[in-house]
């Protein structure tokens, strides 16, 4: 009986450290946009371009809910470079894409050319039929 309530706390441990480590699961943020730029055509990865504000409820909303989810985290960091723009700061590159709103989720292609536009909250099911859809070369979702 001892052996196996041993095994069993031992068990529940593992279980709940990691369960933590995937809470814990986040996508790897950059700022440095020449940075990540040179990061991600060296590498062939297409970037994801999060263009937010502090003052950004739906932004703040992406942030908890679509971007701490594990299948998309797992996503992201495995195939996709992560770039994360103030555009409170950035008026003049706001400006350069287009962009009109916050948030903002634009996909770069290595070659720097733009693949997908979107304006708006995205859930987690929305943002990776985006990011299917980007990748594959179909347009997913236009300025709207």
């Amino acid at each position: 009986m001892r052996i196996e309530n041993r095994t069993l706390f031992l068990a529940v441990g593992v279980a709940a450290l990691l369960a933590s480590r995937l809470d814990a699961a986040e996508i790897e943020w950059q700022t440095d946009e020449a940075k990540t730029l040179q990061r991600a055509a060296s590498t062939r990865r297409p970037v994801i371009v999060f263009v937010t504000a502090p003052s950004c409820h739906y932004c703040a909303l992406m942030h908890r809910k679509t971007f701490r989810d594990p299948s998309v985290v797992e996503k992201v960091n495995r195939s996709f470079a992560a770039l994360a723009i103030d555009g409170e700061q950035r008026p003049q590159l706001m400006e350069q894409l287009g962009v009109r709103a916050f948030p903002t989720v634009l996909v770069v292609m290595p070659d720097r050319k733009v693949a997908a536009f979107k304006e708006g909250f995205q859930s987690p099911a929305e943002f990776q039929r985006f990011l299917d859809k980007a990748v594959k070369g179909a347009p997913a979702a236009g300025r709207q």
